[in-house]
């Protein structure tokens, strides 16, 4: 029987210093069932550059209205999304914006773990 598919959910703004920090630790858990999905809410900072620069096989999948370009592609072994967002809408409203478009881009999913950009999870938390 095949795990249920997780969603790793990181919420990013102005958060450069850290993000590795946060992917890396989603990219180690023992649990494998795992996709990533990161959701900048229109950083200022280089978060972007750094994630662009260390995320592997990087391609445009999705233009959602003007408001959410969408890539994939693989850090280690993980799938990764990251989603740019083309407006800031503040800490709660991009964790929801992240949840409804992991819901629509990702089948199958039955859960989702939250990660702000700034957290470093336990590799077995999930």
């Amino acid at each position: 029987m095949t795990e249920p598919l997780v969603v790793g959910l990181i919420s990013n703004y102005n958060y450069g210093a850290f993000i590795m920090d946060a992917l890396n630790s989603l990219a180690h858990q023992t649990y494998k069932n795992l996709k990533i999905m990161i959701v900048d809410d229109k950083s200022t900072d280089n978060s972007l550059d750094i994630l662009f620069a260390n995320v592997e096989n990087l391609k445009n999948v999705s233009n959602i209205n003007n408001v959410y370009l969408v890539y994939t592609g693989t850090y280690l072994t993980q799938e990764v999304y990251i989603v740019k967002k083309a407006i800031n809408n503040g800490r709660a409203a991009n964790r929801n914006d992240g949840i409804n478009l992991a819901i629509k881009l990702i089948p199958n999913i039955k859960m989702i773990a939250n990660c702000d950009a700034d957290d470093i999870y336990h590799p077995e938390k999930i």
